[in-house]
């Protein structure tokens, strides 16, 4: 995570340019219908979960923490790896844990 977190510091310092969701027309095409997954580790405002790039994961992405029935927080992803990503959480209404599951977020 201390890894993740020090690219996270860098990503941020040079604009949010580099978060943001390359634009062109393969990336909207790509994203997964569906997605569940679970947090690995959580340091801080930063947390890393159990599924990438392979399950179509994408920098900038919204993914929704739960646990149980109840909301935790949104999680916008920043580093990305085949099988991993990690991003910072926002909309906080508890405390992310390891194990928490995520989700994409409904559309309404």
């Amino acid at each position: 995570i201390q890894n993740y977190k020090e690219q996270l510091e860098k990503v941020m310092a040079q604009g949010e340019e580099k978060a943001a969701p390359a634009e062109g027309p393969a990336a909207p095409a790509l994203l997964p219908s569906s997605l569940t997954g679970q947090v690995t580790a959580v340091q801080g405002e930063t947390v890393s979960v159990n599924v990438g790039s392979a399950k179509g994961v994408v920098n900038g992405m919204v993914l929704v923490l739960y646990r149980g029935d109840q909301f935790v927080a949104h999680l916008r992803i920043s580093d990305v790896e085949l099988g991993q990503a990690a991003g910072v959480i926002y909309d906080k209404r508890l405390d992310p844990r390891q194990g928490d599951k995520i989700k994409l977020p409904s559309v309404k």
